[in-house]
């Protein structure tokens, strides 16, 4: 007896501990159902209600929920406030893409981009309700929920209908399609159904006048005298073909049974072909420390102070006959030789030495070259700069103005700027409101544009009918007439008109629905 008590009172406080569960699960659907129907327009996530994606819509299939940027992954957009994913299914029909964002912005492309740039990222980041279905995803900030077009087919079906007939030649493989098929050609082969040869010879692969024959899938050149290879770009060396002598700097060609052919060098250079010009310089012939510079069969010695001769072996004493101080140097004789008075500008024993005015420290600056000259130098200054040093900075010229609206320049000087305001009842529609002055000079932006802001039709009952549905233009006058049975408030002439700024001269009007029993009773008493 009082096991069954225990068993009774413990099946109690189960099902009473269920029922609490439940009630509070029904309390918090209940409560996410509430905030999900007070949610107003698109454009603001929701993480308490899980929003629906649907894997199939109008023969697109969901692919999810990829990164986008501003050089957008689909190309074409629509925008609707009461956008939903159907609705942009419909819109991009003509497309293989489409994707929703941000509520109510729809893409359509048929390309989906570069996937490392637009990334697959998680299904939870895509929590914007649609515009016109708050229970659909419509994408995010910068995230796109995206579709692919699905193509539906019976493949044997088609391949009986259109692969049997064995319409691909030359050995091509038929691959059916929905409307038709393709043939994959082999190597060699081109057009729709594989037929034609591909003719390599087209491009002229064939070098040095040489024949070209088109093959399957190849070709073969037919070589002049003197080439060989397969396009025939190699030249055969030999001494059969004088235009091919392959003896180098005037050397005599002979043929040689054994090796093809031997050349003879003339007087100065070596090797198989020639092409070495021997190194007189080596070893060096120039004595007391002279610099030896090779020329063809022979040398030329530049010797130091003091010494002369074609191997700088003769020492010079005294100033002699021939002055030995250069650029106008002024020779004076001494004890054990001579010493020179170089001009200003000039330096080293003989003057011989043009001191670099451009010295260790470059004066040009600002990326500015030095050239040295005779006692001075001149700089060669980089883009957007110039003086002696290069050191100021070349201004931007007057920027251009820009047609209804007011230009303030704050200066022309590089890191300057100049402001662009529009006139009243001008919008910017393009371009930059602020360009600065770059070293170049240039001003970076672009120019802006103004166009004038135009007068909305919009908030009209559907009795009231505008003489036009389009924006207008300031001064433009437009009509508003009734539906029959409807009719303008007293005193409301139907007529407004756009003002600057795209301002009416008053509220647009709504047309009222004619009280007929009110009318015929006054008929009745007058």
């Amino acid at each position: 007896m009082h096991s069954q008590l225990i068993i009774i009172l413990f099946a109690f406080i189960v099902v009473n501990i269920g029922n609490v569960f439940s009630q509070r699960n029904r309390n918090r659907w209940r409560s996410r159902i509430k905030d999900a129907g007070s949610h107003s327009g698109g454009g603001i996530p929701d993480g308490r209600v899980r929003l629906k994606i649907p894997q199939r819509v109008l023969g697109y299939k969901f692919i999810g929920c990829l990164v986008d940027n501003r050089a957008r992954m689909l190309d074409v957009k629509h925008e609707d406030r009461q956008m939903t994913i159907q609705k942009c299914a419909k819109l991009c029909s003509e497309f293989s893409f489409f994707g929703v964002q941000y509520s109510r912005q729809c893409f359509c492309g048929n390309s989906r981009g570069n996937k490392r740039v637009y990334r697959r990222r998680r299904r939870r980041e895509c929590n914007f309700a649609c515009a016109g279905n708050r229970r659909q995803s419509c994408g995010g900030r910068w995230r796109n929920t995206v579709y692919c077009k699905q193509l539906h087919f019976s493949y044997n079906r088609i391949a009986t209908s259109t692969c049997a007939s064995g319409p691909c030649k030359n050995g091509a493989v038929c691959i059916a399609k929905a409307n038709g098929y393709n043939c994959i050609c082999p190597a060699g082969f081109t057009d729709e159904y594989c037929s034609t040869d591909i003719d390599e010879c087209e491009a002229n692969p064939c070098q040095n006048s040489a024949t070209c024959k088109d093959e399957i899938n190849g070709y073969k050149c037919t070589c002049p005298d003197g080439y060989t290879g397969t396009n025939c770009e190699s030249v055969i060396k030999s001494c059969r073909y004088g235009y091919n002598n392959p003896c180098k700097n005037g050397g005599t060609c002979k043929e040689d049974s054994v090796i093809g052919y031997s050349c003879s060098c003339p007087t100065g250079f070596t090797g198989k072909d020639c092409e070495i010009n021997i190194d007189e310089c080596e070893p060096n012939p120039c004595k007391n420390s002279g610099t030896c510079k090779d020329e063809i069969n022979g040398h030329k010695c530049t010797c130091p102070d003091g010494y002369t001769g074609t191997n700088c072996e003769s020492e010079i004493h005294g100033c002699g006959f021939d002055n030995p101080c250069t650029n106008g140097g002024t020779c004076k004789d001494s004890v054990n030789g001579y010493s020179c008075l170089c001009p200003t500008g000039f330096a080293g024993k003989n003057c011989q030495i043009n001191i670099d005015d451009c010295g260790y420290i470059n004066p040009c600056k600002n990326g500015g070259t030095c050239n040295d000259e005779v006692n001075g130098y001149t700089c060669s200054c980089a883009t957007g700069f110039y003086g002696k040093t290069c050191r100021a900075k070349i201004p931007c010229r007057e920027p251009d103005s820009v047609m209804d609206a007011t230009t303030t320049i704050d200066t022309l000087e590089v890191g300057g700027t100049v402001t662009y305001v529009c006139d009243f009842g001008y919008l910017m529609s393009s371009g930059d409101s602020i360009l600065t002055c770059r070293i170049g000079p240039f001003w970076e932006g672009t120019l802006p544009t103004c166009s004038v802001i135009r007068c909305k039709i919009t908030g009209l009952n559907d009795y009231t009918f505008p003489s036009t549905t389009s924006d207008v233009l300031p001064t433009t006058q437009v009509s508003f007439t009734c539906k029959v049975g409807y009719k303008l408030p007293n005193g409301d002439s139907g007529q407004r008109e756009c003002k600057l700024g795209g301002r009416w001269t008053a509220p647009l009007p709504a047309c009222e629905d004619i009280d007929e029993c009110l009318k015929a009773l006054r008929n009745r008493y007058k």
